[in-house]
């Protein structure tokens, strides 16, 4: 399990090649997604609690065209999220 939080900037994480664990749901397999640009990921649930082995606690819908990555169901950690989207920046 990653808990991990990078504490860097969305922009940072793309220019360094940061890989976000997520477990993906359809093949059950953990699936490293690489920062991109075109990497979109949607918060369907987020729990309080782990929802998997894996310690994740979001159920999040991801979209990335540049890995053909299209409507795959994932869990990812709320940590994660929040550093790829920024929610953290003091900017």
């Amino acid at each position: 399990m990653n808990e991990e939080v990078f504490g860097i900037s969305r922009d940072e994480m793309i220019e360094d090649g940061i890989y976000l664990c997520m477990h993906d749901l359809e093949h059950n397999d953990v699936l490293p997604v690489q920062c991109t640009k075109d990497l979109d990921v949607e918060i369907l649930v987020h729990s309080d609690g782990e929802i998997d082995r894996w310690g994740n606690n979001l159920l999040v819908l991801v979209n990335q065209p540049s890995a053909s990555i299209k409507d795959a169901y994932m869990t990812m950690l709320h940590a994660d999220y929040d550093d790829f989207i920024g929610e953290n920046d003091n900017e």
